[in-house]
């Protein structure tokens, strides 16, 4: 009989260590979550301004620009909306995440 108990209180112990550590990593995951959410957001913000100012140079309502110039500013409006594009997906993965989490 004092086996079993021993069993059993070794299996209680390793229970309240297991719980312990899901806690953390439940923790953990929210903490990721909000990391995500704030990145997010702080690079979109930027970045948008960033677009949206080389679409105004391009338009050249500000100035002519010569070729050299135009095709400066086109790379650096391409290279903002793809990475602007990969920072949306980062966002839909989380969302993706979030909602998957609600119903586990």
């Amino acid at each position: 009989m004092g086996l079993i108990y021993e069993n059993n209180r070794t299996l209680e112990i390793q229970w309240e260590i297991i719980s312990g550590k899901n806690r953390q990593l439940q923790e953990a995951d929210v903490l990721k979550d909000e990391f995500l959410a704030n990145t997010n957001h702080e690079l979109r913000t930027p970045l948008t301004a960033i677009i949206a100012f080389t679409e105004m140079l391009l338009d050249e309502s500000t100035g002519k620009l010569n070729v050299l110039q135009k095709d400066y500013l086109g790379e650096i409006a391409d290279s903002g909306k793809e990475l602007l594009g990969r920072i949306n997906g980062f966002l839909d993965l989380s969302k993706i995440v979030a909602l998957k989490d609600r119903f586990i």
